[in-house]
């Protein structure tokens, strides 16, 4: 489930109405807090579908979800954030629970 995505290839996976949540983990390769949550969302995307989206490439992404800071994980459904926990201090079970 885990994959990198670029600006519309999501648009492109996700078709028709979303029926389930989806995580989006905004990240950024100069960002020190994002590599210390990045072991804790690879364990995650055994168990869950997450995105990850980098910053820098995704622009447009990122304003669609008002990303200001990273790392960032998004809950969507129907194509609108309905969780965001921001920072490293995510753990795997708030993340979980934001999902379910």
């Amino acid at each position: 489930f885990f994959f990198q995505a670029e600006d519309g290839i999501r648009d492109k996976l996700v078709t028709g109405v979303q029926t389930c949540a989806l995580p989006i983990y905004f990240t950024a390769p100069w960002c020190e807090p994002c590599k210390v949550l990045r072991p804790r969302i690879e364990r995650l995307a055994a168990e869950l579908p997450i995105q990850i989206i980098d910053v820098d490439t995704n622009k447009a992404t990122c304003d669609k979800y008002g990303v200001k800071s990273v790392p960032c994980v998004i809950i969507t459904m129907n194509d609108y954030g309905i969780g965001r926990i921001v920072g490293n201090n995510s753990t795997e079970d708030a993340i979980k629970k934001m999902f379910n």
